[in-house]
């Protein structure tokens, strides 16, 4: 038997987060300083569980942020189906159930996202990414996701860019967020989802290195 920890999450549409008394509700699982510095390289893995029944946001809901200060850069969230391998728009109807993963170059920008494929209930979700963190046009990101395995990342990623800035222009470094938050909605749409890692490393392997979670290998 896997040894399993397992953080549950929980947000609904008319809770608030402390910086935000009036309208965006937020659950904050993990926060680290601003270490994405700036010339360095990372590997990360993320995981997620979404139950059967799983109650779609009716608002734009993300899971995952790499930030600097007043926008992230890169973030997974859940939006509508698109085309073009993209995500389509935040809010419903119809169903915010596909994963994406979105990025931006400058702070006012508009963001861009690719889609991950739709949310599988029942099962748990790992996403790894590599990031080049530059604040010049030099950075590039290359992401993967399966389902009950971790992703092979010898395998073509789903998605892959290149020469974009990963930081902001001037900024030395960004910080990761792995949470719950959403815009304001209805008391009665409650998200309860469950999270059992994240790590940050040097190298592919060792970034899936999870060992509380109820992973196979690729």
């Amino acid at each position: 038997n896997i040894p399993t920890a397992v953080a549950q999450f929980e947000v609904r549409g008319t809770d608030h987060a402390d910086q935000f008394p009036t309208s965006d509700a937020k659950t904050t699982m993990w926060e680290n300083t601003a270490t994405n510095n700036n010339g360095t390289d990372g590997w990360f893995t993320y995981s997620y569980y979404f139950p059967v029944g799983f109650n779609y946001p009716d608002a734009w809901y993300g899971m995952m942020q790499n930030f600097i200060s007043p926008k992230p850069v890169q973030f997974i969230e859940l939006r509508r189906s698109g085309t073009g391998g993209m995500c389509g728009a935040t809010g419903g109807p119809p169903l915010n159930n596909h994963i994406c993963w979105e990025y931006r170059e400058a702070s006012g920008n508009n963001t861009f996202n690719y889609d991950l494929g739709t949310v599988n209930e029942g099962h748990w979700t790992y996403i790894t990414a590599y990031i080049e963190f530059r604040n010049t046009a030099v950075g590039s990101f290359k992401v993967w996701r399966s389902d009950d395995v971790l992703p092979d990342t010898s395998a073509t990623p789903l998605v892959t860019k290149t020469g974009i800035r990963t930081l902001f222009s001037g900024a030395s470094a960004s910080r990761t967020d792995v949470y719950q938050y959403r815009g304001a909605g209805a008391a009665s749409n409650i998200q309860l989802m469950n999270i059992c890692g994240f790590h940050r490393a040097a190298t592919a392997a060792a970034s899936q290195t999870l060992p509380f979670c109820p992973v196979g290998q690729p």
